[in-house]
């Protein structure tokens, strides 16, 4: 550091030139090119999480005395939206040590996935009595996220069954399935139901018989 002053010879009015050959006008912009932030499961949220800021790249030799600052650091998706290659926006970063005057960083991007978050759509067991026709057939649904509901899907599923009024009686297993849900942000598990089949009750009525006596 300090100021070097410089006579400048042969002019027609000679100057001093006063220089500080230890400091940047415009400081070194330094980067990360380590950085890497986790993939994440679809949460409806757009929090990121670094899991490595790596090495400072851009360094210049004999002004290495500096320390990436990372307590004001946060890490945000472009989108909350499910996607692979979604841009990842890294601040608040900051530097310290005796050379941090000589650089500057800012604001990093780096590219991380939101895979889609698991729904369970399950069907809900019937039963009804031979002949009649079936009941609605209904599903109840376990995984959404972050206070959604099923309004917010692309395509909601529906529930349907092999079980007609002729089927006959017993428990049909799995025979009331969900199928046809879709949706950026969830990916469907379907669950089958039950159909149970009973009896129809049969009233039997004897005919009345006449006869004369004795015959």
């Amino acid at each position: 550091g300090g100021t070097a002053e410089y006579q400048l010879d042969g002019m027609p009015n000679p100057a001093t030139v006063r220089v500080q050959p230890d400091l940047l006008v415009v400081p070194m912009l330094l980067t990360l090119p380590q950085l890497a932030v986790a993939d994440k499961v679809y949460d409806g949220l757009t929090n990121a999480t670094v899991v490595t800021y790596g090495n400072l790249s851009g360094l210049m030799a004999g002004h290495e005395d500096v320390t990436l600052v990372t307590t004001g650091a946060s890490a945000y998706f472009d989108t909350p939206t499910a996607g692979a290659g979604k841009v990842v926006t890294v601040g608040g970063l900051a530097l310290s040590g005796a050379d941090a005057g000589w650089y500057s960083i800012t604001t990093q991007m780096v590219a991380a996935a939101i895979t889609q978050a698991p729904l369970t759509v399950t069907a809900d067991p019937q039963t009804k009595t031979y002949g009649d026709d079936n009941p609605p057939l209904t599903f109840r649904y376990s995984g959404f996220v972050n206070g959604e509901i099923a309004a917010v899907l692309d395509t909601v599923p529906t529930a349907s069954t092999t079980v007609t009024s002729l089927t006959g009686t017993g428990t049909h297993a799995g025979a009331i399935t969900v199928s046809g849900g879709a949706d950026i942000n969830y990916a469907f598990i379907y669950v089958p139901a039950d159909f149970e089949v009973t009896r129809r009750p049969a009233t039997v009525v004897a005919d009345a018989q006449t006869k004369v006596y004795g015959a």
